[in-house]
């Protein structure tokens, strides 16, 4: 007769992150921006280093050392000022490290209750949601400091071959563009908040795992996500509103003028920049509703310029469209975060003027 396992018991699986490093958009202003990057993941480090979730039947405590981000970001930031230093000969033997990240993981599962449940599938499962969690911190502390695009969690060894982990397909171009507007002088301009009131506010927002939204905010961050897992601008454009009409709390397909006014309300933009806002909020508009109802012009999926030159102005228009939503998107998002509120709500006023003229007859 086989004896079951008492409990509670725990096991611990071992895991490994491979990531990269590196900005998406270009080496411009590399000394500030590489530096406020580090600065956000020495505060990583030590804030992103334990979480610990509860279910019906176990804990799950994961247990990340961030210590080989930091040390890439450094030597990055050394070869950076290698190749800027008029003093150093034969630059171009200068390389960058190409070799993956690997972050270790150990994640332990304890269960209170028996379940079919391997441990294995936990960790995976519980770890893949806490560094979805973790990107977004990141990035809307510092935008593009965090990119998971060619991240890839698995179990280090010992597992079946089939079990090869979740590849997370997060990239940080989104966030890297949207915050290069701080030089481009481009409105409005995301900025470098504070690493721990982020993490406040979002914690305060979503603390678990679910997978469907259980209130407004949480519909805005799964929506980020997306972005951040999609390819084309379209794409993105549609993800954009959703997160915008949420955010901003109107109703889907209304009229421009509500979303124009609210987020004039948040931002405070001034004459120029509403204006500038309005623009290219038709933009927007015209775009969705085109695709939508079968006014626009989609590209061949090829979206091969050599064979056309005109896919590169469409390209260049979507592109140009859904950088600009991103950017009002992740500037009211900080916005939020800054005035420490979860949500937006809106309400009409009726304003009575009275009347002053004299009737003389």
């Amino acid at each position: 007769m086989e004896l079951e396992a008492s409990l509670p018991s725990s096991t611990v699986i071992e895991l490994v992150l491979l990531m990269g490093t590196g900005r998406s958009i270009s080496d411009d202003h590399w000394e500030e921006i590489d530096a406020a990057h580090i600065d956000v993941w020495e505060k990583a480090k030590s804030l992103f280093h334990v979480r610990e979730y509860k279910n019906d039947t176990s804990t799950i405590r994961i247990e990340l050392d961030w210590g080989p981000v930091l040390v890439r970001l450094r030597q990055r930031f050394q070869t950076m000022s290698r190749i800027f230093d008029p003093a150093v000969k034969n630059k171009e033997l200068i390389r960058f490290p190409q070799r993956s990240i690997r972050v270790k993981c150990n994640v332990t599962v304890t269960r209170e209750k028996r379940t079919k449940m391997q441990p294995v599938h936990d960790a995976l499962h519980y770890t893949e949601s806490f560094l979805h969690d973790v990107f977004l911190i990141l990035n809307l502390a510092a935008p593009g400091c965090c990119s998971f695009a060619r991240a890839t969690l698995r179990p280090r060894q010992g597992y079946a071959p089939w079990l090869r982990g979740a590849e997370l397909s997060l990239s940080d171009y989104p966030f890297d563009n949207a915050y290069m507007g701080h030089y481009w002088e481009k409105w409005p301009a995301p900025k470098i908040l504070e690493l721990e009131m982020v993490a406040q506010w979002y914690l305060a927002v979503r603390s678990g795992i679910n997978q469907i939204p259980d209130n407004r905010a949480q519909k805005v961050l799964f929506a980020l996500m997306h972005i951040c897992k999609t390819d084309t601008a379209l794409d993105t454009i549609i993800w954009l509103f959703y997160a915008l009409e949420t955010l901003y709390d109107t109703q889907p397909g209304e009229n421009r003028r509500a979303l124009t006014n609210r987020i004039g309300l948040v931002l405070s933009p001034n004459d120029k920049q509403r204006a500038y806002l309005k623009n290219e909020l038709r933009r927007l508009y015209d775009i969705r509703s085109g695709f939508a109802h079968g006014g626009l012009e989609i590209a061949h999926p090829m979206n091969n310029e050599v064979l056309d030159k005109r896919v590169e102005d469409k390209f260049r228009e979507l592109m140009d469209s859904s950088d600009f939503g991103f950017a009002i998107l992740l500037a009211s998002v900080q916005n939020t975060i800054e005035r420490g509120c979860i949500e937006f709500n809106f309400r009409e006023t009726i304003i009575e003027l009275p009347v002053t003229a004299s009737v003389t007859t």
